[in-house]
């Protein structure tokens, strides 16, 4: 009978240990990495009417620019405009005086468009299919490797800061 009860107890008892084994410390802790990513809802993706693709940039609920993508025949292009809608050239250089007047996150901006222009439609579905919000937070990983001459979707760098997210989209 004695044996039957802490039997009994230990099989009640070993899920709740396990459980507070294995809950975190701070339960705050998974509320904090979620507010984490609230810091990037500042790039929006979507389709256009047409199939090409557009991603909008925001800056403090701002829209600052966008980049999008438009077809010549077979060939995808990028386009990236200011918030008026005015086209800013991508072969610009902040030497030139164009681009060094812009704000930080608009010049990176204007990089990553600049990524998008250089590897074509691959790049689109790459960082759709990664998300748009992880590959603006990774987009200087994927800047540093596409300097290099690596794309994208081969960016060592890139992916380990995406995650398991990125070896699903290469």
């Amino acid at each position: 009978m004695k044996f039957t009860t802490i039997t009994f107890l230990s099989t009640l008892l070993a899920p709740l240990v396990c459980a507070a084994a294995l809950s975190p410390a701070n339960i705050n802790a998974l509320a904090a990495r979620d507010n984490n990513t609230e810091n990037f809802k500042d790039v929006v993706g979507y389709a256009l009417p047409d199939g090409t693709r557009k991603i909008d940039f925001y800056l403090d609920g701002a829209l600052e620019g966008s980049a999008v993508e438009t077809k010549d025949g077979e060939i995808r292009k990028v386009e990236f405009l200011d918030a008026t809608g005015a086209p800013i050239s991508l072969d610009d250089l902040d030497t030139a005086g164009g681009l060094s007047k812009r704000v930080s996150k608009f010049q990176f901006a204007i990089k990553f468009a600049k990524l998008l222009a250089k590897y074509g439609k691959r790049a689109w579905d790459f960082f759709y299919c990664i998300g748009l919000n992880v590959g603006w937070k990774c987009s200087d990983d994927f800047i540093d490797c596409a300097a290099q001459g690596t794309p994208p979707w081969t960016c060592a760098e890139g992916i380990v800061c995406v995650g398991a997210a990125a070896v699903r989209c290469r």
